[in-house]
């Protein structure tokens, strides 16, 4: 783990008000300052992540920086709504959309569509977490 973090920006949008007026409440926030948002609230590590936002295609891997301690990890891939949609617990690494061995394409099963997150969470051994990551974009 690094305590660099990439510095892809978040942008929120416009919102209106009572008499429907458009208010400027736009802000930008960095996944360094998400990262560090992450470390002030739960007081643990951060896991940097290493999959690029997109290019991997419908099945890409997501992989992460191993975690000092770490017994097994747990990784969730959220629909562009935040509810969950596909999950995976495991000691690797690494661990590809679907899970192992990758699914063939043009085969039913997982895969990421535009607007799509991932997050991936660190245990010890007595399952306890040590580690958290921040939310972070998957797209084809």
């Amino acid at each position: 783990m690094t305590s660099e973090s990439p510095s892809t920006s978040i942008t929120s949008t416009p919102s209106s008000t009572a008499s429907g007026d458009s208010e400027d409440t736009s802000t930008t926030t960095t996944i360094a300052s998400v990262d560090s948002r992450i470390r002030e609230i739960t007081g643990i590590p951060v896991v940097d992540l290493l999959t690029p936002e997109a290019g991997g295609g419908a099945r890409p891997e997501l992989a992460w920086e191993p975690v000092d301690q770490a017994f097994f990890y747990n990784v969730v891939v959220l629909d562009p709504s935040g509810g969950g949609y596909w999950g995976w617990e495991g000691t690797a690494t690494a661990v590809h959309v679907g899970g192992e061995p990758v699914i063939t394409a043009g085969l039913s099963g997982p895969s990421v569509i535009d607007g799509m997150s991932w997050q991936v969470s660190a245990y010890d051994s007595d399952q306890n977490l040590i580690a958290l990551s921040h939310q972070q974009p998957i797209a084809p």
